[in-house]
């Protein structure tokens, strides 16, 4: 079988979805025949496509309008875009009954899903249920061999054009890191599949459960309520349930997605963002600290809201019960708890009894006093601390290829090129925890790990003459800006950049 291909794409979430449709639609305006790009392959380590799968919670929605799709701010008349999905599955008329711009996150899933088979179906390759383990060059100019892992047996492809998009691997805190073999510990992005299994467990102990959950975000927020109406169903005995919220801030921060701050999606500010200056000490970090309460360490105001009304309901609850003196009100209802000003600095599991087998201890700090203590023993930790996004680097770094692309030396003044440093997007109540993600070096200044350059086509530069093409989506938020991990601006980076390969020369 010949697996020589113009393109290979590592990952298959929606960037790199949005990639093959912009290819699609490219080989229907021309002879695909005459395209450069003619052969295409993306390698997807799931066993078929999956967008959040651990958190499609029931009532969940977007945060974004569905018109944000994959397709639909580059080409309106796409055959891709969200609105065409709803009227392939007879559900137009029924949506915009709804009156929402905003689809459940389960329905966004099912439609990335659908776009996902149909592009299958129009000649791009999907190799699901493979893991890339390697990238180096052959002996031939230009090509790379791309390898692969799946069920113990290795696939080898060929290609002059590489495009990773692994998405985020979850962040965990330090403080864990030595007992996520733990099965009761876990991150918010398998929430939704393994809870239902550790509550099942826990509740045939017949003792009241004990969950802390990390993190002062979206995902920690929504992860709160479902356990709280998880453990409303489960029998409670002489004490309710309890679920601790954890966040390292004073309160709960609302997202802001007003208006004229939304204006920093736009692909317009793409180019704000990678055009500022080297030569403009921390004018980037300054821009990026501007807006980070879009989308870091913030909640919906909705989801907020809902919140808030539950712990309102136990305080007007505590209290009837107080003056009618008859103890805490309806003790079978869970006990809802934030802990704020606290960092999360040590975890273990207490000494076992028949009562506290597997159960975990936390060591928190008062972020105010300094102070230290003991909280628990609880029986689930849920770690809503966000994600990695650095699977790139470890790809590039483990080989020989990587020589070509890292470098040491300080970036110049008056190199108009940027470099491309780790990022992550923390979500966390960690000590250690910066309250930033990684931003571009200063003029001037050394790092003592390699750094990147990357064009604002996404493509990255080698050090020196290097034939083949690679590109990086999802991983360079510290030099296109804040938008780069999400949805907003994927259709119209997915033309910007099929339209970089399309050319003899790729554009600087």
């Amino acid at each position: 079988m010949d697996q020589t291909y113009d393109l290979v794409g590592c990952g298959f979430g929606p960037s790199n979805l949005a990639i093959a449709i912009a290819i699609v639609e490219r080989w229907n305006s021309e002879s695909r025949e005459n395209c450069p790009i003619r052969r295409v392959c993306f390698i997807e380590k799931h066993p078929r496509f999956l967008w959040h799968p651990g958190m499609l919670l029931p009532g969940t929605t977007m945060q974004i309008s569905f018109l944000k799709d994959l397709v639909t701010l580059r080409n309106p008349s796409s055959e891709f875009t969200f609105l065409a999905y709803l009227h392939s599955n007879n559900r137009l008329l029924s949506f915009i009954n709804r009156g929402s711009f905003f689809p459940t996150r389960r329905e966004f899933a099912d439609y990335l899903a659908w776009a996902a088979e149909k592009v299958k179906t129009l000649g791009i390759e999907i190799s699901y249920g493979e893991e890339v383990v390697e990238i180096r060059e052959t002996c031939i100019e230009g090509v790379l061999q791309i390898t692969s892992s799946r069920d113990g047996s290795q696939i080898t492809r060929t290609t002059k054009n590489l495009l990773i998009s692994p998405g985020g691997s979850p962040a965990i805190p330090s403080a864990v890191t030595h007992m996520m073999d733990s099965e009761n510990i876990l991150h918010t992005s398998i929430y939704a599949y393994s809870i239902p299994r550790l509550l099942s467990q826990t509740a045939a102990k017949q003792r009241p459960i004990r969950i802390a959950v990390l993190g002062g975000g979206q995902s920690s927020a929504e992860v709160t309520i479902d356990l709280y109406r998880r453990l409303e169903h489960l029998p409670a005995s002489d004490r309710p349930h309890e679920v601790d919220l954890i966040i390292r801030k004073g309160s709960l921060k609302p997202s802001d997605d007003s208006p004229f701050t939304n204006t920093i999606f736009n692909p317009e500010a793409t180019d704000l963002f990678y055009e500022i200056s080297t030569a403009n000490p921390g004018a980037r970090s300054r821009l990026f600290s501007e807006y980070r309460n879009t989308n870091y360490g913030v909640v919906n105001p909705e989801t907020l809201d809902t919140l808030h009304e539950l712990l309102y309901e136990q305080e007007l609850s505590d209290g009837i019960a107080s003056r009618s003196n008859s103890g805490t009100a309806e003790n079978s209802a869970p006990r809802l708890r934030i802990l704020n000003n606290q960092c999360l600095i040590g975890a273990s599991l207490t000494e076992e009894t028949d009562q506290t087998e597997g159960r975990l201890s936390l060591t928190l700090q008062d972020t105010h006093k300094r102070t230290l203590a003991a909280f628990g023993p609880y029986d689930i930790l849920i770690l809503g601390t966000g994600y990695e996004r650095q699977i790139h680097t470890k790809l590039l770094s483990s080989s020989e290829l990587g020589k070509k692309f890292y470098r040491d030396q300080a970036i110049s003044e008056t190199d108009h090129l940027n470099p491309l440093t780790p990022s992550s997007t923390p979500d966390s109540t960690e000590a250690s925890t910066p309250t930033s993600s990684s931003l571009s070096l200063e003029p001037g200044m050394t790092s003592p790990s390699p750094k990147l350059l990357v064009t604002r086509k996404y493509r990255l530069v080698p050090i020196e003459p290097c034939k083949s093409r690679i590109y990086v989506q999802g991983c360079v938020e510290s030099t296109h800006g804040i938008s780069d991990t999400l949805l907003s601006v994927i259709g119209v980076r997915a033309g910007e950049l099929v339209d970089d390969l399309w050319k003899d020369e790729p554009d600087t």
